[in-house]
């Protein structure tokens, strides 16, 4: 089966590279996502845009608009969410970086299929007025809007921002732009199962939902209670049109992942959530 995978990263992120090298054990290059790419047959993949001006400064309200793909030159396999850096709209020159924003999207080089904020990593609402343009733009140009909920990566975390309930006001403010619940909005999986259910307009990627090596993700397959935190939520929307796989590579290793997220559901569903929705929720 063909697969796509709708969230990696793809950034030269000090914190991405110690844990690919210390917990998941993957090569994070270039050439490390191509073999892994092959050898899983997925045959698009899409990087969450995010930088950092200095080693170790991840989140970095420095970043300038938009935050890219930086790691190498991107495979031909992977497209782009662009990152938006929130603190630099605010109190910078709002206009310069939504032009930039806006021309990279225009930019066919960059292979820009939607637009990826980071709540929890930066302490602004989803309904500030600083998203309220990014949403604006997203709708001009038709692009999903992939949106970090659950816990950070990190231990500078502003967790009550990364909330999936807090989706729900801008998914009925914006009913012709479609948002993406990023992992799930795990550990709150019910919470953003009931806004994914609320929404038509909302839907879930399957990242991040355990990371690792193939012996931390056999873990968490094993526990019970973990599959079943996952799989309630998946049962309470009840509608696998509204699911996309994605990883989080590098923070897990491919292929042993693909086999965690397959074991979550009916393999009936399998094709939609591991390619056919990616297709329609990012235009491929």
């Amino acid at each position: 089966m063909e697969i796509i995978d709708c969230h990696i990263h793809f950034s030269a992120i000090q914190l991405f590279a110690k844990t690919a090298q210390e917990v998941s054990n993957v090569k994070y290059s270039r050439v490390g996502l191509e073999d892994e790419l092959e050898q899983c047959n997925i045959i698009r993949c899409i990087g969450m845009g995010v930088t950092e001006t200095t080693p170790g400064k991840f989140p970095d309200a420095d970043s300038p608009n938009p935050m890219n793909l930086d790691l190498e030159t991107p495979p031909s396999q992977l497209h782009s969410c662009l990152g938006i850096n929130p603190v630099k709209i605010k109190y910078d020159n709002d206009e310069k970086e939504l032009k930039n924003i806006d021309l990279s999207i225009k930019d066919k080089n960059s292979k820009v299929i939607g637009l990826k904020v980071y709540p929890g990593y930066y302490p602004y609402d989803l309904t500030d007025s600083n998203y309220q343009q990014i949403y604006q733009l997203a709708k001009k140009h038709k692009l999903p809007v992939v949106i970090h909920c659950g816990d950070t990566f990190c231990e500078k975390g502003h967790l009550g921002y990364s909330h999936p309930i807090e989706v729900n006001k801008i998914a009925m403010q914006h009913r012709d732009v479609k948002f993406v619940i990023a992992h799930f909005g795990n550990p709150w999986v019910v919470d953003a199962a009931m806004v994914i259910s609320n929404n038509p307009n909302v839907y879930a990627d399957l990242s991040g939902l355990t990371i690792g090596s193939k012996k931390e993700i056999s873990k968490a397959r094993a526990s019970l209670l973990l599959t079943n935190h996952i799989k309630t939520g998946l049962a309470y929307v009840g509608d696998y049109s509204k699911f996309m796989f994605g990883s989080d590579w590098p923070l897990v290793q491919l292929k042993p992942y693909i086999s965690y997220v397959k074991k979550l559901m009916p393999a009936k569903f399998h094709r939609k959530v591991f390619y056919e929705n990616a297709i329609r929720v990012f235009g491929l």
